[in-house]
C-alpha cells in the first residue's frame, strides 16, 4: 500500500497512524475512567464537571500559544520533538493511574483524580502542539502534486491506528475507503476556498462521527 512513497512520506503518514492512540484512548475512553474515579471523591458532582474545564483549558493554552509557536520556524523539529515527548511521558503516566487504590478513601480518589486531570491536560497540550508542527512538515516531506495523496493516505492509516487501539480491526479496505472520503473532503473544501482551521474542524467531526458509529455498532452486537 505504501509502495512508491519516499521514506520521508512514509514517516509522516505513520506518525498519523501512531498518534491515533491518543485520539481514541485519551480523548474518548479516559473520561469514562475519570468518571469512575470522580464517583469516589467527596464532591463527585463537582469533580466530574472539572473534566470539561480541563479540556477547555488545554485547548485554550494551545490556541493562544499557536501563533507564537509558529514564529520559531528554525526550531520546528526540536519543538515538535519536545511537545511529542511531553505527550508521550504524560500518557505513560496516565497508564499507572488505574493501578492506584482510589477506592480507599475520598481523599485518595481526589489525589488520583487530580493526577489524571494534570496528565490529561499536559498530554493534550503535547499532542495538539506537536500536531501543529506535524501538519507543517507535510510541505517539507513531499511535493505539491503529491500532497493530497500523502495527506489522505495518512488519514486512512489513522483510521487503522484508531481501530487497533480501541480493540477493533483495522483493514486495508477500511483505510482505502477512509482515504477516499477524506480525499473528496480535501478537494471539495479546497475548491471552495475554506481555511485550514475550518478544514481541520470538518475532518475532526468526520473522525469523531466514525468512532461514535463504530462504538454504537459494537454495543449493539455485544
Amino acid at each position: 500500500m505504501l509502495k512508491g512513497y519516499t521514506k520521508e512520506e512514509k514517516s509522516w503518514m505513520m506518525y498519523d497512524w501512531a498518534n491515533s492512540a491518543h485520539s481514541v484512548i485519551v480523548v474518548t475512553i479516559l473520561p469514562i475512567f475519570f468518571d469512575t474515579v470522580a464517583g469516589y471523591t467527596a464532591d463527585s458532582v463537582s469533580s466530574m464537571s472539572t473534566w470539561g474545564f480541563a479540556t477547555s483549558l488545554a485547548m485554550a493554552i494551545v490556541a493562544l500559544s499557536a501563533p507564537f509557536l509558529g514564529v520559531f520556524r528554525g526550531m520546528r523539529k526540536k519543538l515538535f520533538t519536545a511537545f511529542m515527548l511531553i505527550g508521550v511521558v504524560s500518557v505513560a503516566g496516565l497508564s499507572f493511574t488505574p493501578f492506584m487504590d482510589f477506592t480507599a478513601s475520598p481523599e485518595a480518589a481526589g489525589r488520583v483524580a487530580a493526577m489524571v486531570l494534570v496528565l490529561y491536560i499536559t498530554s493534550t497540550i503535547g499532542f495538539d502542539a506537536s500536531c501543529i508542527y506535524y501538519d507543517a512538515f507535510l510541505t517539507d516531506v513531499t511535493t505539491e502534486d503529491r500532497m493530497d495523496s500523502v495527506s489522505t493516505l495518512g488519514y486512512g492509516l489513522g483510521y487503522i491506528g484508531g481501530a487497533a487501539t480501541s480493540g477493533g480491526i483495522g483493514t486495508i479496505i477500511g483505510a482505502v475507503v477512509g482515504a477516499f472520503i477524506m480525499g473528496i473532503l480535501n478537494n471539495g473544501m479546497s475548491l471552495y476556498g475554506w481555511s485550514t482551521d475550518i478544514q481541520k474542524i470538518v475532518k475532526g467531526a468526520v473522525l469523531l462521527g466514525a468512532v461514535t458509529v463504530d462504538l454504537l455498532s459494537k454495543r449493539k452486537k455485544g
